[in-house]
C-alpha cells in the first residue's frame, strides 16, 4: 500500500492534536472565581444558621465558624454544597442558649483541596490552582482556601 506525503502528513496532524488534547488537558480548565454569598440568620431565641450559594461544585466541604469581635471561636460546623449549589450550617447556640447582644463574625471556608473529594478536585484543581478572585486566601501552610467572613448582630 502506498501513501502520499499528504497523507501521512494529515495523519501525523491528527495524532499531534490528540496527544496535546490528553497532554495539556489542565490548561484548557475554566477558572472559577469563587462566590460565597450567604447570611446569617438569627433566631428569636438569639441562636444562628449560616445560609448560602455558591459556584463551587456540588459536594465541596465547607467549614462554618462564628467568633466574637476577639476572634474567639463560638462554633463551628461543617457540611457539603448540595445539588442546587445552597449551603447551610447547623444551628449555633451558646451552650444550647442564645448569644448575648452584640456584634459577632461568620466565616465561610473551603478548606484545603487536599481534603476534597476527587471530583471537587477535578473541577477546582488538586492545589485550587482553577480557583481566582477575592476570596482566594493562603492558609499558614501556603494552601489555597476560599474564605468569607460577614459582621452581624445579635440584638
Amino acid at each position: 500500500m502506498k501513501h502520499n506525503s499528504r497523507t501521512v502528513l494529515f495523519f501525523l496532524v491528527c495524532v499531534l492534536a490528540c496527544v496535546s488534547l490528553v497532554l495539556f488537558e489542565g490548561c484548557t480548565k475554566k477558572v472559577i472565581t469563587a462566590q460565597l454569598d450567604f447570611e446569617v440568620l438569627v433566631s428569636s431565641e438569639k441562636k444562628v444558621r449560616i445560609k448560602g450559594k455558591t459556584n463551587l461544585p456540588v459536594g465541596t466541604k465547607l467549614m462554618f465558624a462564628i467568633r466574637d469581635l476577639n476572634g474567639n471561636f463560638l462554633g463551628q460546623d461543617s457540611s457539603y454544597v448540595k445539588n442546587d449549589n445552597s449551603f447551610e450550617s447547623a444551628e449555633f447556640s451558646n451552650r444550647y442558649a442564645g448569644y448575648q447582644n452584640g456584634t459577632y463574625n461568620a466565616e465561610v471556608t473551603m478548606p484545603v483541596p487536599m481534603v476534597q473529594d476527587e471530583k471537587v478536585k477535578k473541577v477546582i484543581g488538586n492545589n485550587g490552582e482553577y480557583l481566582a478572585g477575592d476570596l482566594i486566601r493562603k492558609n499558614e501552610f501556603g494552601s489555597i482556601v476560599v474564605e468569607k467572613t460577614v459582621e452581624f448582630v445579635v440584638q
